[in-house]
């Protein structure tokens, strides 16, 4: 038997093992990632609050529901005074860090303001499919692990076939 001739299929078969099995973990983390999405868009409900806050230019300030959750949009800022004046939305920044007065430019107004905002927090589904995502995280870097190994073996299988010629 031609042991020279076996080679090229064992590689090949090697080859393709580390494609399929890259291939499927990719659809899988791909799968999971829109399920999270799914959660977020289609589950949970989104509740509006108003609140008034105390700002300075250019620094976050902490709003009641930002840090618990996980998604937040401002759908209305006005001047703390006087209310008539509406701030357009360029010149904030509102999300789960908080909010950010970024520039002002029209009537002088005092330091605080009033915020109407979206905010959604995290339910059960999303916590399981967070922590799965988070434990599922490190295959990833496993892979290159994984291939290496199967090379080693093809080597070593390579020198074992050479050696009894």
């Amino acid at each position: 038997m031609n042991k020279k001739g076996q080679i090229i299929p064992m590689l090949s078969g090697i080859a393709i093992s580390a494609l399929v099995i890259t291939i499927v973990l990719i659809v899988g983390f791909l799968i999971m990632k829109e399920s999270k999405d799914i959660i977020i868009d289609d589950f949970i409900s989104a509740n509006t609050t108003t609140e008034t806050v105390a700002w300075t230019n250019n620094t976050y300030v902490t709003l009641t529901y930002s840090t618990s959750s996980i998604e937040l949009s401002c759908t209305e800022v006005r001047n703390g005074t006087d209310t008539a004046i509406l701030i357009g939305v360029g010149n904030y920044t509102c999300d789960t860090q908080g909010f950010k007065l970024v520039q002002f430019t029209g009537p002088v107004f005092n330091t605080t303001v009033n915020l109407t905002y979206n905010w959604k927090a995290a339910d059960a589904a999303w916590n399981a499919t967070s922590i799965t995502q988070d434990a599922v995280a490190g295959i990833p870097g496993w892979l290159p692990i994984i291939i290496i190994t199967m090379i080693g073996a093809g080597l070593i299988s390579l020198v074992a076939i050479f050696r009894r010629q």
